[in-house]
């Protein structure tokens, strides 16, 4: 794992000055990166700062030269270039695909270590799955061709792979209900000591059935006493009438 903290863009300084067969200058890396002197002279700094970088000024020129750290990270980087992609290599196609090209925004959606997602950019790029355009202190990513049928098969396969979980599931929960089903199938009828206890649990705290309304209740528990009422109700009115005549 590389420690120092370097993102893309700083990579191919780095790259660009370790192709170069003549001496490297700062002011002629401007035109090269497409990027203003300024913003190019802050990279070149802070890579400075890191130690990666030693400057020899000149006559109207400044030499860059790298370091012996930023050639043993070199060295790194390129020997992880030539291993297969992994994960992030994959994960890395796709958003690229969905139109995260610019290396901030990329880089905002992944939210990924700078040195991390450099060193998967340059691999992605050297087996040919990548392209890169430098540009206004950034880089602008596109897919090759190998890329997007990268992006794509890769896409397919997690599609597949969700619709297998989906259909997993659906089998699962009917299993699940056929045997709920079979369950309720088989139980036994209630014994009549099963229903008086059910009957039992029905009622209220005091022993009360409970009823559909207050009156159904009334009614039932003082049905004999409605009964004579409406007996002696009914003797009373006969007498009445017998005395009127």
């Amino acid at each position: 794992m590389i420690e120092e903290d370097l993102d893309f863009f700083e990579l191919i300084i780095l790259f660009r000055i370790s192709q170069k067969k003549e001496n490297s200058y700062l002011e002629k890396l401007s035109p090269e990166l497409s990027t203003s002197f300024f913003e190019v002279a802050n990279r070149v700094g802070a890579l400075k700062l890191k130690g990666l970088i030693d400057l020899k000024p000149g006559l109207g020129m400044n030499e860059i030269v790298l370091t012996d750290k930023s050639k043993k990270i070199l060295e790194q980087v390129e020997k992880k270039s030539s291993e297969h992609l992994d994960l992030v290599d994959k994960e890395l196609l796709k958003v690229i695909s969905q139109g995260f090209s610019e290396l901030n925004s990329l880089k905002e959606k992944l939210n990924i270590r700078d040195t991390d997602l450099a060193v998967h950019i340059h691999r992605l790029c050297v087996q040919h799955y990548l392209d890169y355009k430098p540009g206004n202190n950034t880089v602008t990513l596109t897919l090759t061709e190998s890329g997007f049928i990268k992006a794509h098969s890769e896409r397919k396969t997690v599609q597949k792979h969700q619709e297998k979980q989906e259909a997993q599931k659906s089998e699962t929960e009917e299993k699940a209900n056929e045997d709920v089903e079979e369950i309720l199938r088989e139980k036994p009828e209630k014994t009549e000591g099963e229903k008086r206890q059910d009957e039992k649990e029905a009622r209220g705290p005091e022993g009360i059935k409970t009823y559909e309304s207050k009156t159904h209740y009334l009614l039932e528990k003082h049905f004999w006493k409605v009964i004579i009422l409406l007996i002696l109700t009914i003797i009373t009115v006969l007498v009445l009438l017998l005395q009127n005549k």
